[in-house]
């Protein structure tokens, strides 16, 4: 065979493998993982540039880190039930033995929950409020505390029967941290509206994060959808509104849901800082102009004043 036709097919297989669709799916997590640690970088480099993190509200930081800690700890959890054996419900989030585009998976929400921390950390760094940064920071240490070492332990023992597990952790996730994450990224977003209200808009929030995470989890949200496991008989078994809610809020698409959530978020938020930030700048250059004119007129209207008392000292003469 000559050097070309080699070359040929193995730029063939190549390109078959690289377009087929899983490959695809694991091209486009990858894609995304680096798109959603550099979307963090615009708002690390202005909160250190400055040295300040006034008018970031704590509980937007801190809602915003617990959530993104939820999500990676479902799928971590997840896959050491699978990786024991013991989890096999066709609705699960990942395939059994997980697959290369589930572990992407779990890196990604692991590089989500990892850029969150990096922001909390920086608010308390540079906070000024001290009592309320010990206690935000004793929170967060016993959050992942509770939510790790379950899986730490789930992963390093073999289990033979699945009711030697700890059940109340994995029901505790199912039950009530996986429906309550919506509900807390929608309070993050309304408490840092209500910091833009009484404070203005923030000097230290970068637009260009907000509008980049915008984008970046609204095709999270709807890839997700497609790189998560299904029941094939879900929707056929329940009514189809109850399947949509049991699958948005309890199976596969709380993911969806959640990462929806926050893109909308974030780019109310977006608005919200571009255009205070255009209503303060037009009243800036309104003020400058008055302060311009008004020398002037003053100029003009003592000229003005002045030729008068001439006028009348002539007259009277």
């Amino acid at each position: 065979m000559s050097i070309e036709k080699l070359s040929l097919s193995i730029f063939n297989s190549y390109c078959s493998h690289a377009l087929s669709k899983p490959a695809m799916c694991a091209n486009l997590t990858r894609l995304l993982i680096i798109l959603t640690a550099s979307s963090y970088l615009p708002q690390y480099q202005r909160m250190i540039s400055k040295g300040s993190s006034t008018g970031i509200s704590p509980i937007y930081v801190f809602i915003n880190n617990l959530v993104a800690l939820v999500q990676f700890t479902v799928f971590l959890e997840y896959a050491a039930l699978v990786h024991n054996g013991v989890f096999h419900i066709p609705e699960s989030l990942m395939h059994s033995p997980p697959s290369v585009g589930d572990w992407l998976s779990i890196v990604q929400l692991g590089v989500s929950y990892l850029c969150a921390s990096t922001f909390f950390f920086l608010w308390a760094t540079y906070t000024p409020q001290r009592i309320l940064k010990l206690l935000l920071i004793f929170l967060w240490a016993a959050a992942t505390t509770v939510c790790f070492a379950p899986c730490i332990y789930h992963a390093t023992h073999a289990f033979r029967n699945p009711l030697e597990l700890l059940p109340t952790f994995v029901d505790f996730l199912n039950l009530f941290m996986i429906p309550l994450c919506p509900l807390a990224l929608i309070i993050a977003t309304v408490a840092q509206n209500v910091e833009i209200d009484l404070n203005g808009p923030p000097q230290t929030l970068s637009t260009s994060t907000l509008l980049a995470q915008a984008v970046l989890y609204a095709v999270l949200a709807g890839s997700q959808a497609f790189r998560v496991q299904n029941d094939p008989d879900f929707w056929r078994r329940d009514g189809r509104s109850l399947a949509l809610y049991l699958w948005l809020c309890w199976v596969c698409g709380w993911t969806t849901l959640d990462f929806g959530i926050f893109s909308i978020g974030q780019f109310v938020l977006y608005l919200r800082c571009v255009w205070i930030g255009r209503r303060e700048d037009t009243q800036a250059a309104q003020d400058y102009s008055a302060s311009e004119t008004s020398p002037l007129l003053s100029t003009h209207s003592g000229a003005v004043d002045n030729r008068s008392v001439e006028g009348c000292h002539s007259g009277g003469e």
